[in-house]
């Protein structure tokens, strides 16, 4: 067998369904939100649905973080929205929030 990258392999581990007319299907087993995923979040309470998979969903903050110390307060009142809403959502959704 020829050598294989990671990604090569990941890949291999989650196609579902591959047929060469199509592109792969493949599952998907962690999902990723950020800082900015406020109107996600509002189209799920929306359309009165549920988080599937609250325990493979993480989120980060990667936008309106500043680059200065964490200790440091905000001083940008858009960035404070930001962070304040995907931890209100974050809590509300039982994801786990990396800030």
């Amino acid at each position: 067998m020829a050598p294989r990258t990671l990604y090569e392999k990941i890949w291999d581990n989650h196609v579902v369904h591959d047929d060469p007319e199509l592109p792969a299907l493949i599952y998907i087993d962690r999902h990723i939100v950020h800082d900015i995923s406020a109107q996600a979040f509002a189209g799920i309470a929306a359309a009165n649905r549920k988080v599937r998979r609250p325990d493979l969903t993480l989120a980060v903050v990667d936008h309106a973080v500043p680059t200065t110390h964490r200790d440091l307060p905000i001083v940008d009142p858009h960035a404070n929205v930001l962070l304040d809403t995907v931890a209100r959502n974050c809590k509300q959704w039982g994801i786990r929030l990396f800030d």
